[in-house]
């Protein structure tokens, strides 16, 4: 399992992208996250992330990518989610958006059933002009098992279609008293 707490610099390019990050790290209570604008200061050992704020369709989408990169080891996790997956899941879009759900820690069928019914609403809504290209499913939280995860990892794959992008990241704090799910959608014009 990865501990978390890896230091994300994030590199802003241009004043769009400085504003967004300013407001997305003044928001993040996990630390691990600093913006920088001198390249200097780079450490190759650290997780670095630029932000070109000419990338994205709007400041919404620049802060979906935002927020999806800081929730990448800053906490324990199952997996080994880097940068390198982010960008697979960003790379050759500029449309993206967040579904955030606040799950109960006691009850996975309920859970399974908000996720499905949020997944089914926000498909209805892109339809017929987008279409979903990837997702990163991010539990953020106290810590759920595996075998609980693969339930609601299961739902959008299901819902999904076959060959898109999907990164399942897990961010667990130990003193969390709350499960918090996002689902991070990469958006493309469905032609």
């Amino acid at each position: 399992m990865n501990g978390g707490q890896c230091i994300k610099y994030f590199i802003p390019i241009g004043l769009v992208a400085r504003k967004a990050v300013t407001e997305s790290l003044a928001c993040w209570k996990h630390g691990f996250a600093e913006q920088i604008t001198d390249l200097s200061l780079v450490d190759d050992d650290a997780f670095n992330v630029v932000i070109n704020g000419y990338d994205y369709d709007s400041e919404e989408s620049l802060k979906t990518v935002i927020d999806a990169y800081l929730k990448v080891r800053c906490g324990a996790s199952y997996f080994d989610v880097d940068g390198t997956d982010v960008s697979s899941w960003s790379d050759k879009h500029s449309k993206f958006k967040a579904i955030e759900l606040n799950l109960n820690m006691d009850d996975v069928e309920y859970n399974t059933s908000l996720i499905r019914f949020s997944i089914e609403q926000f498909i209805t809504k892109l339809k017929p002009k987008y279409k979903i290209s990837g997702l990163i499913l991010t539990l953020q939280g106290g810590s759920v098992s595996l075998d609980e995860l693969e339930a609601y990892m299961t739902i959008p794959r299901n819902a999904l279609d076959d060959g898109i992008t999907f990164i399942t990241n897990t961010c667990f704090f130990e003193s969390a008293e709350e499960q918090i799910m996002t689902l991070y959608f990469a958006i493309k014009y469905d032609f």
